[in-house]
């Protein structure tokens, strides 16, 4: 099985801060402790047979300040080929100043903020569109971390990519539709964004709604995506560690193969290999 893992992180505790891991700090997840630990690409690779030939590491809060650190720290341990997501913080004064430098790191292919419940209001701040419009001038991509069931949020998202045509963006965890009911509204809005070329989905993060979901769930997901946006910019992904939660690392991508044994074999390789390599410029740099 050759896959692709488009969305995980890397927690290297003794180098970086990761201030969301320590008890004391939000979130206050009961079993935080099953993934506030080391966890490096080494650990991976020797911790199941099922190991991506590559992937695209996301910024997992090393240093929020200067994330150039986390990318050196990435450049200088990683053996698999790999590309990095960068944190960025759409409203910082030091937004831009930071995007120069990442721009000109090699493995740097886009940036995250996680906007969550604050979607509206900082995609609707005109700095973080002069930042986005940025990021976009130096040919890198912005991953989106919102609820696309929320209409105002995907509205917003929407304005950023009309006003912003250049811009790249990947709709992390699939924008959190319901594992239990996908609503029209997050489908609708999926639909509205998938009419942008320039708009990826990349299908993870479950066990971040709940810790035992199951697998039809996630069929059913699948299946509403891949009927509103092209099978080419859907991108199936870990969200390692946080995967764990539910089951280890090679039985989710053992799960999507047997999800995927009833699509086109081109298809499949598309979500599970291709895309993924396509869309992050795995080939390329």
């Amino acid at each position: 099985m050759n896959f692709v893992d488009p969305h995980l992180h890397f927690f290297a505790l003794q180098q970086g801060q990761y201030g969301w891991l320590k008890p004391t700090n939000p979130p206050f997840w009961p079993d935080k402790s099953v993934i506030a630990k080391e966890t490096t690409e080494a650990a991976l690779l020797t911790s199941t047979n099922s190991v991506p030939v590559a992937y695209v590491h996301i910024e997992a809060g090393f240093d929020n300040e200067r994330p150039w650190r986390e990318i050196d720290y990435l450049q200088q341990t990683s053996r698999l080929p790999f590309r990095a997501i960068a944190t960025i913080d759409l409203l910082g004064n030091n937004a831009l100043s930071h995007i120069e430098t990442l721009a000109h790191m090699p493995s740097v292919v886009g940036g995250r903020h996680i906007l969550d419940d604050d979607a509206v209001d900082i995609l609707r701040h005109p700095k973080a569109l002069h930042t986005l419009k940025h990021l976009a001038s130096v040919g890198l991509m912005f991953e989106a971390q919102l609820n696309l069931a929320d209409d105002a949020s995907a509205k917003a998202l929407l304005s950023v990519l009309e006003k912003t045509p250049s811009l790249k963006v990947t709709l992390n965890h699939g924008g959190f539709p319901s594992l239990f009911e996908p609503s029209r509204r997050w489908k609708r809005n999926l639909l509205e964004l998938s009419r942008s070329e320039n708009v990826a989905v990349k299908l993870s993060g479950w066990e971040m709604q709940d810790r035992q979901w199951a697998w039809s769930q996630v069929r059913e997901i699948l299946e509403i995506t891949m009927a509103a946006i092209s099978h080419e910019r859907i991108m199936m992904a870990s969200n390692f560690p946080l995967c764990q939660w539910r089951m280890p690392y090679g039985s989710l991508w053992q799960g999507y193969e047997a999800l995927l044994v009833r699509v086109v074999p081109e298809h499949k390789q598309a979500l599970m290999q291709h895309n993924a390599i396509n869309w992050y410029d795995l080939k390329g740099k």
